[in-house]
């Protein structure tokens, strides 16, 4: 169901004239099919940007049509399909009398869609007398379908002493995020024309207006809000409005990605390595090298051309090259290296995300040209050309590459591979092995739209949504379903329970220690007493190194507990960031600031980093003065103190926990005082806390803890 286009030009391989015409040739063929009153499947799925959106109401005068246009037609178009270029024709005569046009339908969404037209460019060197290039092209497959075999052809060639210079793999990063998950913010977009229709989908006037005025006139980024190194003289607008503008660029959808040159040889490591992601890396290019050695800071000077396209990228004229992932993908390229990526496909089974589902697991078959057709349940297929061309840039030869025999043994051998996993297996359904999962699924999958009336509220499958007479017979409810999980999480508690000062601080190996395990219980049983809001527990990983291994369990004691209770989220990371992800949700509408948890640094709040949610109403922050070597820190403690806090527990009890951990003791109206702030500042105790003293702690904790 993919329709193909092979040009070649005397321009340049970027050249936009190319991708214009390009265009121009799509949207007269989606006209075209449009005019016959045919409904060819999947017609213009792909058919996708800002121009085509356009060209769908007015195709007309977007497909710029003229007699001789349609004379041309009539010579190369089959006799049956003559009524089509009738229907055409007779459809631009209305419209050049009468400007009434007729509109391309949206397309069905199916499986993978609307991602755009891919484009794979190559340069020949035709002035060499390079006359052959090949493809290799694939359908019901996902964009990284083609990386193992790109890949593995290049170190064939280079073992072959093909490339004497070497060659430079370019592989882009479809999800150039941090490790946080946030647009870092020496990437954010220069320019305006790049974002303009993503902020257009913000829902907010104010918004769309704030990230609008941190680009200039002349559409590019203003110089104040860019990396810090690139301001001479001017104003740096403050991080806190640079991390607003990336957090409202990834709420519109905006997506950064990256360029890697790596050397074959050299960065053979980190090739396989970007590559094994094959969610987020894919090859674009590979470069012929113009001399030998590498710097890879300095890649640009070793750069001679490139011997090979693939498809990850949309038609420029549609997206600026924008990368997405481009599914069913292509590459072109100089048979010099093509010949070595045939060989690897004949030897070699390739397992890639594809088949009719576009995301299940299944071997790809190399397939003779004239059977290349995709049906209702079809494998992921391949298929190879040889294109030879004559002094003139015309196309004189196409060769079938998969249709000689020497395919026939991997064929065999993938088909019976497909039959055995996804049917004598009885693997064919939605799930893993065969299938996706629940976080990869198409929206338009049986296991989507299940989900989907699963989770929905008015679904018959939540016990609310039953008779009473069937609710009256099921002892759960929302209050029993909280008490039991929180009971299932909780075991060790019960010894607790019976004899509190006598339990001893001992931790056992693979349970948390029991101050892990009174953080734990306070932050279930917020959890339970609010189960429609959301709730967000976050640690500042900034705060100092002695405190790095009593994190541990805090973390551990969060992901015991994150699973069984959908309205927990949790964040660890340097201050900035944490601020960052908790502006987020909120600008999402998923957190309530009143419902937010800190543990942090106290430099990095008198840096103003959690600016705007200090105060009465907001979040609930503990701030941990770490300035002070080799001191106790009492992460556990402080975030119970704020929970507790949340839970109104008698304010004295707090107060007399808090002062057996803090430096200098407070008084009950001081501390009555800032807790109706939310801040509690604490600065932990000077000498270092033993076993014996730390023991006692916790159990006054525990006590504390029951005493509720």
């Amino acid at each position: 169901d993919d329709g193909h286009q092979i040009m070649i030009g005397d321009k340049t391989r970027n050249s936009a004239e190319g991708h214009q015409l390009s265009f121009l040739a799509f949207t007269r063929a989606y006209l075209c099919a449009v005019a016959s009153e045919k409904k060819p499947y999947g017609l213009a799925q792909d058919y996708q940007g800002k121009e085509a959106k356009a060209a769908k109401k007015n195709p007309y005068f977007y497909s710029h049509l003229d007699q001789e246009f349609f004379d041309i037609l009539r010579e190369v178009m089959p006799k049956e399909y003559l009524y089509m270029v009738d229907n055409m024709e007779t459809g631009w005569k209305k419209w050049e009398t009468t400007k009434e046009t007729v509109t391309l339908p949206e397309p069905f969404s199916g499986n993978v869609s609307q991602q755009g037209i891919g484009s794979a460019r190559f340069l020949m060197d035709f002035a060499n007398g390079e006359r052959t290039f090949g493809i290799l092209a694939g359908d019901k497959m996902g964009p990284a379908g083609i990386n193992r075999p790109i890949r593995e052809g290049v170190y064939a060639a280079l073992n072959a002493g093909e490339f004497i210079n070497g060659l430079v793999f370019e592989i882009w990063d479809a999800k150039a995020f941090d490790e946080n998950g946030n647009i870092p913010l020496d990437k954010l977009p220069t320019r305006y024309a790049d974002v303009q229709d993503a902020v257009n989908e913000l829902k907010d006037k104010a918004d769309q207006e704030f990230v609008r005025s941190c680009y200039g006139e002349d559409g590019l980024l203003k110089k104040s809000f860019r990396p810090l190194e690139e301001i001479k003289g001017g104003e740096y607008v403050g991080r806190e409005d640079i991390e607003h503008l990336a957090a409202l660029l990834k709420k519109a959808g905006y997506v950064p990605t990256e360029r890697i040159f790596l050397d074959a040889e050299k960065d053979k490591k980190a090739v396989y390595d970007y590559l094994a992601d094959s969610d987020r890396f894919n090859i674009k290019q590979v470069w012929a090298k113009k001399n030998a050695g590498w710097d890879i800071n300095r890649f640009q000077n070793y750069l001679l051309r490139p011997i090979l396209g693939s498809s990850v990228t949309k038609l420029g004229i549609l997206a600026g090259g924008e990368y997405v992932g481009k599914d069913d993908p292509v590459m072109v390229g100089s048979l010099k290296l093509m010949e070595h990526i045939y060989k690897y496909v004949e030897n070699n089974p390739i397992l890639l995300q594809g088949d009719m589902n576009g995301s299940h697991w299944l071997g790809a078959i190399p397939t003779k040209f004239k059977y290349a057709v995709s049906n209702v349940d079809s494998h992921p297929i391949l298929v190879g050309l040889r294109y030879t061309v004559n002094n003139l840039g015309k196309i004189v030869r196409v060769e079938d590459v998969f249709s000689s025999r020497k395919f026939d043994g991997i064929r065999k051998k993938m088909f019976k591979f497909n039959f055995f996993f996804k049917w004598i297996a009885s693997l064919g359904g939605q799930f893993a092995p065969y299938g996706t999962d629940v976080r990869t699924v198409e929206a338009s999958y049986p296991l989507a739209k299940f989900l989907r009336q699963l989770q929905d509220p008015a679904s018959p499958f939540l016990i609310r949504n039953k008779p009473l007479e069937v609710r009256e017979t099921m002892r759960v409810g929302k209050f029993n379903q909280r008490r039991q999980l929180f009971e299932a999480a909780t075991p060790s508690l019960d010894k607790v329970k019976k004899a509190p000062i006598a339990t001893p601080f001992k931790a056992i190996k693979d349970e948390l220690p029991l101050r892990a395990e009174y953080f734990k219980a306070n932050l279930i049983r917020i959890l339970t007493e609010h189960p429609d809001e959301s709730f967000f527990f976050g640690a500042d990983t900034d705060i100092g190194k002695d405190q790095q291994a009593q994190l541990m369990p805090i973390h551990k004691a969060v992901r015991e507990i994150e699973g069984l209770f959908p309205n927990l989220i949790t964040g660890a990371a340097d201050g900035a960031t944490l601020a960052t992800r908790i502006r987020q949700l909120q600008d999402d509408g998923a957190l309530k600031l009143g419902n937010t948890f800190i543990v942090a640094q106290k430099a990095n709040l008198d840096k103003g980093i959690f600016k705007g949610m200090r105060g009465k109403g907001k979040a609930w922050i503990t701030a941990i003065d770490d300035s002070a070597p080799g001191v106790y820190l009492p992460i556990f403690e402080a975030a119970t103190l704020t929970i507790m806090s949340a839970l109104k527990a008698d304010a004295g009890a707090i107060l007399d926990l808090y002062n057996r951990i803090a430096d200098e003791p407070m008084t009950l109206d001081e501390f009555r005082k800032i807790l109706s702030n939310r801040l509690i500042y604490l600065i932990p105790k000077a000498t270092k806390v033993n076993l014996r003293n730390r023991r006692i702690l916790y159990e006054l904790a525990a006590q504390l803890h029951h005493s509720l």
